[in-house]
This record gives structure tokens, sequence and C-alpha cells, in this order.
């Protein structure tokens, strides 16, 4: 299993371990992502969803073309709350912990030819948590510095050329968007190992960006292609599940049902790609 791999070859070997470990993969996801799963559901369920009426006056609005702050004050008091909380539930809590638990074992399967418990991985990815967490916020704080930056330097360039050419300047804003966002993808490929590296290298904070950055080097249209393709499989993988789900329970509540069972067997699968694709870049770089 030593060998540097294509983008299929990648998602095949994610499959594998899925199936083959696969007592192991629901263990820790039942573990990490079914609790997140009941709360978000109960949260959805009691603060966010709407009513009948609600809904009816929500689509009115959507189809003559209400402003934003109309179609806002439709939903549940507070529920914009109970989405970011949920968010940065997800984000730092979960995903940090299940990843973790995820890359240790690939690691340990294809770089020593070893199998760990949940236990194990999960103490590993427990005690890693709080570096994990902070990395991914200087992650967030750079990532938020630059996109602030960058706005701030086409704003100034769009105010001084918008008094000799209002068209020139037109032009500079829609360059700068587009190098904007090319940019921001960039940098999220770049950094896109870094919870990764955080558990299974034992390195935190800049010293984990910095070997993101080593890792990914040259390979950000590789990486793109990796994402695009794993996004798609499981966006087919979702809506047929989603689809199949809503015929034999139309219900709202069997639809939140469908959907945590379809993040619980999904999500993992993903991740193990991730880690896969992990444990390919290091294969490359000779570690």
């Amino acid at each position: 299993m030593l060998k540097p791999r294509s983008v299929r070859e990648v998602i095949q070997a994610g499959w594998f371990l899925y199936r083959r470990r696969f007592r192991f993969v629901l263990t820790a996801s039942l573990s990490i992502l079914f609790p997140y799963a009941m709360i978000a559901a109960y949260v959805q369920a009691h603060f966010t969803m709407l009513s009948s009426d609600e809904m009816q006056q929500l689509m009115t609005d959507v189809g003559s073309n209400a402003q934003t702050s109309s179609l806002l004050s439709v939903l549940p008091h507070g529920s914009e709350i109970w989405f970011i909380v949920l968010g940065l539930m997800y984000m730092l809590l979960v995903v940090p912990l299940l990843q973790g638990i995820l890359v240790h074992m690939t690691a340990q399967i294809m770089l020593k030819k070893q199998d760990v418990t949940v236990s194990e991985a999960g103490n590993l990815a427990f005690r890693r948590l709080l570096p994990n967490v902070g990395t991914l916020v200087l992650v967030g704080l750079i990532y938020v510095f630059f996109i602030a930056v960058f706005t701030l330097i086409i704003f100034l360039i769009f105010s001084l050329l918008g008094s000799v050419s209002q068209a020139l300047a037109s032009v500079i804003v829609v360059l700068g968007s587009i190098a904007l966002f090319i940019g921001v993808i960039w940098f999220l490929l770049r950094v896109s190992m870094v919870s990764l590296v955080v558990v299974e290298e034992h390195r935190s904070f800049f010293g984990a960006i910095r070997q993101s950055f080593r890792l990914t080097r040259d390979q950000a249209k590789r990486l793109f292609g990796f994402f695009v393709m794993l996004f798609l499989i499981c966006l087919v993988i979702e809506t047929f599940l989603s689809l199949m789900g809503s015929v034999f329970f139309p219900s709202a509540g069997g639809g939140l049902m469908i959907d945590s069972l379809i993040s619980i067997f999904l999500t993992p699968f993903a991740m193990l790609c991730m880690s896969v694709m992990y444990v390919d870049l290091r294969i490359r770089r000779g570690e």
C-alpha cells in the first residue's frame, strides 16, 4: 500500500478501508456523529423548523422577490443563533474528533501495517483536540485577515480609478473578485491537511500550517480534482438516499431521521478518503 496513488485510486482505497474496517468506522461515527445528530435534530425540530403557515409565507415572499430582511423575518426568532452554535460545534468538535480517529487508523494501517482500536484512536484525537481547535481557529483568522486586506486594496484601487475611468475601475473590481475567488480556493486546498497533521504528526499552530503547505506543494490541481470528485460522489449518494427516504418517510421527522442516518454513514467515508489522500501526500514526500 506504500505507493503514490491517482485521485481515483485514493477514493478506491478510502472505500476499501471503509468496508474492511466498517465496524471501527461505524463505532467511531456513532460515538461522535450520533450525539451531534440527535442534538441537531432536536434543535431543528423545536427551534428552527417553520410551521405550515410560516412556510407558506416564506414561499410567497420568495415568489414575490422579497428582500433578504423580509425573508429572515419569517424564520423563527433566534434560529440564526442555533445555526451558528450547531455550525461551530460541528466544525470545532465533531469534525476534529472524528477525522482524528479515522486518520490515525488509516495511517497506522497504510504506513505501519498495524490495526488500532477505536479507544486508542479516540484517546489520541481527544488529547489533540485543543491544539486542533486552536490551529483551525488560527487558520480561520489568517483567512479572514487576508480576505479583509485584499478587499481593502481592491476598494482603494476602485476609489482611486473611479474618478479617472469608471469602466476601468469596474474591470479592476471584476478581475480582483476573480483573483480573490481563485486565491480562496488555493488557500483552502493548501491548508486542507492541517487538522490531520495536528493529530497524526503532533504539530500545532504555525508548525501544522507549514507542514500542510509542504505536503500540498505542487498538488493544488490534483487536490482540487480530488475534492470535486469526492463532493460529486457524496452528492449523488446523498441525493439518492434522501429521495428514497422521502418516499418511505415523507414526514418532517422522518426527513430529519434520514438526514442523520446519511450523515452517520456517509461522512466517515469522505473523511477516510481525505485520510488516504493525506497518507498519499506523505508517501510522495518520502515520509
